[in-house]
């Protein structure tokens, strides 16, 4: 586990933790109350984004459909208006650490005044991770955990946009979170989801907007390991919004 800073962070930070995957309405509500509160108290308000999820190293990548990819979240809560994103990079090794641990890694980069944990949420597995650890942590570290209220949309959302994505829906995932899935052009230009294998059609996720001429075609293929794999066109585009999928070509 380690921690990349994106922006700054001048004063004490209020910061809430996420994985931010997919982006939802419920998100950038949530961001806009945290910069409110943070800057009528002189605070930073930061956003803690955990990347890969913590559920793609449990369940395995062909069971985790990655709606949104990371430069894509970034970029979003950048325009949610937080002064900072804290980039905490997660291996399999990690999802046994307790909050202890996660406070080592994400203090020295982010001097806290208050965390806030989404209902539910838990830092690690096991005890060591809970609401609880999470508060003794903040009592012996000087800073304020608090607890947020339940969610009751925003996690079946996400849940709903992740089937319809191994089913290849993709109009159908979109039109559940407001925005188009994403996919990034990996370093080896193989990639690999747990989307459904197919057609998909898509553009440079760079573009405002979109025309026939500019869309391109991008074919997953089924792998042994249950997940799709592709090969990213000869395009210069860091990241494809993805505009259809072969549920949805196929009708």
């Amino acid at each position: 586990m380690n921690l990349t800073v994106l922006g700054t962070i001048p004063t004490p930070a209020v910061a809430v933790l996420s994985t931010w995957d997919p982006f939802l309405a419920e998100h950038e509500t949530l961001l806009r109350a945290l910069q409110s509160y943070a800057r009528r108290r002189g605070l930073t308000p930061v956003a803690v984004m955990l990347d890969p999820a913590p559920p793609l190293l449990i369940q395995g990548a062909s069971k985790w459909a990655v709606f949104h990819d990371a430069e894509t979240r970034l970029r979003l809560l950048d325009h949610a208006g937080v002064d900072a994103v804290a980039f905490v990079h997660f291996d399999p090794d990690d999802l046994q650490v307790a909050a202890a641990a996660f406070f080592d890694v994400l203090t020295p980069g982010c001097q806290l005044a208050e965390f806030w944990l989404r209902h539910g949420q838990s830092i690690g597995s096991g005890s060591g991770g809970n609401l609880l650890s999470a508060w003794i942590q903040g009592r012996t570290r000087g800073f304020h955990v608090r607890s947020l209220p339940v969610e009751p949309k925003g996690r079946d959302k996400a849940a709903l946009a992740r089937q319809y994505l191994r089913e290849g829906r993709v109009r159908a995932a979109a039109a559940v979170i407001g925005r188009a899935p994403t996919l990034a052009r990996p370093a080896s230009g193989l990639g690999r989801t747990a989307w459904a294998s197919g057609r998909y059609h898509a553009i440079d996720a760079r573009a405002s907007t979109s025309s026939n001429s500019d869309t391109l075609e991008l074919t997953l293929q089924p792998s042994d390991d249950g997940t799709a794999v592709f090969a990213w066109p000869n395009v210069d585009a860091r990241a494809l919004r993805i505009l259809a999928g072969p549920h949805d070509l196929a009708s």
